[in-house]
C-alpha cells in the first residue's frame, strides 16, 4: 500500500476514532493496545497513550473522547485535530489492526530512510 502523508493521517484518525466509538458500537472487547510510535503527531501519540491507559484500566474510552473534545474547545489548532479524528468513520477491529500494522511498517520505513540519509 503506497500512501502519502495525508492518507496516513486519515488512517491514524480512523484508528483513533474506532477506539473512541468501540463502546457505542459494541466491540470494546476486541480492542488491542496501540503503539504510539506508529502515529506521527505528538498530539495523536498522547491520545493513543491515554487510550492504552483506558484499555489497561478497563475505563471508558468514549468518556476519554468526550473529555478530550471538551479540553480542546477554544484552542483552534487542537480543536481542528480532534474534529478531523471524529470525522473519520470507525473501522472494524480487524481492519483497524491491519492498518495499525501498516502504520508500524511505515514508521520503520521512515526510520530507515532517515538513517540512510545520515550515512
Amino acid at each position: 500500500m503506497d500512501c502519502n502523508g495525508n492518507i496516513l493521517n486519515r488512517i491514524e484518525d480512523a484508528i483513533i476514532n474506532t477506539f473512541f466509538e468501540a463502546e457505542l458500537i459494541g466491540f470494546k472487547d476486541q480492542l488491542f493496545t496501540l503503539d504510539p510510535r506508529n502515529f506521527q503527531s505528538s498530539f495523536k501519540k498522547r491520545i493513543v497513550e491515554k487510550i492504552n491507559e483506558c484499555i489497561a484500566q478497563d475505563k471508558s474510552i468514549s468518556l476519554l473522547a468526550y473529555n478530550i473534545v471538551e479540553k480542546c474547545k477554544g484552542n483552534t489548532n487542537y480543536e481542528m485535530l480532534v474534529l478531523e479524528i471524529l470525522a473519520q468513520n470507525p473501522l472494524t477491529p480487524k481492519i483497524a489492526k491491519e492498518y495499525h500494522a501498516h502504520l508500524g511498517i511505515r514508521r520503520i520505513e521512515r526510520t530507515l530512510n532517515v538513517t540512510q540519509r545520515q550515512t
